[in-house]
């Protein structure tokens, strides 16, 4: 069976306020077309308002039950690629179905660094990130040996406020990352 034969999947978890056809995700759906796999694009739909909690477990178990379908289709390969909240999905659904699974987590939560794993994963983050603070993220991944990739000026979108050139360039170097990963 050659290489021309394996079926690779992309699942997309985005985040709270950061959509699948938003600039990191529509430009990473490009490379990955390229590289010969399918999309799966994750939609969280309407969350309950009631608790993070509740919003949290709600979101993980429609994601679930979306790759879950896919799973059954002859996949040999899967790429997960997430966003702020959808770090934590990916890990969590990755666990759950226990399929070998390439990540690349973009602006992870703390709560995401226990799904990460040497070799099979890449970390990209700001390092003004607000949300994981780059020295945690930058210990944890050299401690583990894991991949990481951290744009100095950026945020926890990625972007430089006041700079759309700088932000367009990060938005170039991700791309080339994922182009190299995959």
């Amino acid at each position: 069976m050659g290489a021309a034969s394996i079926k690779k999947l992309a699942v997309l978890f985005p985040g709270r306020n950061y959509s699948t056809d938003s600039p990191l995700f529509y430009y990473a759906v490009r490379v990955l077309e390229e590289k010969g796999y399918d999309i799966l694009k994750v939609n969280y739909g309407d969350l309950p308002s009631e608790s993070a909690e509740d919003a949290m477990s709600a979101v993980k178990e429609q994601a679930l039950g979306a790759v879950k379908e896919a799973v059954g289709c002859g996949y040999s390969e899967y790429l997960f690629l997430s966003k702020s909240i959808g770090t934590i999905v990916a890990g969590y659904v990755e666990e759950l179905l226990a399929i070998p699974v390439r990540h690349v987590f973009l602006t992870p939560l703390p709560g995401t660094l226990r799904y990460m794993k040497p070799g099979r994963c890449l970390v990209i983050a700001g390092g003004r990130d607000y949300v994981l603070k780059k020295d945690r993220l930058k210990d944890y991944c050299t401690s583990n040996q894991i991949a990481l990739w951290q744009a100095d000026n950026g945020g926890h979108s990625l972007n430089v406020k006041g700079n759309p050139v700088e932000s367009v360039r990060i938005l170039g170097d991700v791309v080339r990352l994922l182009e190299e990963f995959v």
